[in-house]
């Protein structure tokens, strides 16, 4: 992301960094922005609330295993290979630094991937400058497919007035 970012501020000099992600990519732009002020805001689709959670679910709804003891094994035995612990990827950690950066966060309450309790928690975690658009039927990622116009217009309604209020500021 990083890499991106620097090409894009490289070569587009004054230019306003918002940033859209989905499923492990929202995580990570909220996780991203965090740490570069360059990133103005965030609409994050289906994110989830830490990876600790997000290896529990996932590892039940794409093997069908119990967390337990698998989740273990799995970040003890990543750890020589990456040089992090997967329990430190927390975007609502994350969210208590980005105070005065708009975060839109849309959930489906029927996610089986991510735990959508989760986005409620992004949600207190991100204070007055979050935002959070829930709707109980869909899906995981759902949002563009299953309501494309109103994802539409609520994205780009959302981001001309969070940057407008951004570059106010």
């Amino acid at each position: 992301i990083k890499a991106v970012v620097d090409y894009v501020t490289r070569n587009e000099p004054g230019v306003t960094l918002a940033m859209l992600g989905n499923s492990m990519g929202g995580a990570l732009s909220i996780c991203y922005a965090a740490r570069d002020e360059r990133v103005r805001a965030v609409v994050a689709q289906s994110p989830y609330a830490s990876m600790r959670h997000s290896l529990s679910q996932g590892v039940r709804y794409f093997t069908g295993l119990p967390a337990f003891p698998f989740v273990p094994l799995m970040r003890f035995f990543s750890l020589p290979y990456v040089d992090l612990d997967a329990a430190e990827i927390s975007p609502i950690a994350m969210l208590a630094r980005l105070q005065d950066t708009p975060v839109l966060i849309m959930m489906g309450g029927a996610d089986e991937v991510v735990n959508p309790q989760g986005a409620q928690q992004l949600y207190e975690a991100g204070g007055e400058s979050a935002r959070l658009w829930y709707e109980p039927a869909l899906e995981h990622v759902n949002f563009h497919i299953d309501m494309a116009p109103e994802f539409e217009r609520r994205v780009v309604e959302y981001l001309t007035t969070a940057l407008r209020d951004t570059l106010s500021n």
